[in-house]
């Protein structure tokens, strides 16, 4: 995927694909007000980060064209497999 993101986009993609669940929090200490909606909102614009409400709060997270985007590709955690002697 050919993405052009600006350096601040670019690093936050960057820092939260090394993060386990892929979360942007937290944004760089520089990024306030405005900026960090603007950044927010090109990211959701591009489709790079999905925005997940919860009750008291927002998180965003990367998606797989973020991952991609960066050169990475999303951590899947190792599939379950009953043990042997469990019946089903």
């Amino acid at each position: 995927m050919n993405v052009n993101l600006t350096a601040t986009q670019t690093t936050i993609l960057k820092t939260a694909a090394a993060r386990p669940d892929g979360n942007i929090e937290p944004l760089p200490t520089n990024l306030r007000g405005g900026a960090r909606t603007a950044v927010i909102d090109g990211l959701l614009a591009r489709d790079l980060i999905t925005k997940f409400q919860r009750p008291d709060h927002v998180e965003y997270y990367l998606s797989d064209a973020a991952f991609a985007a960066v050169g990475r590709k999303r951590k899947l955690p190792a599939p379950v497999t009953p043990a042997p002697e469990t019946e089903a």
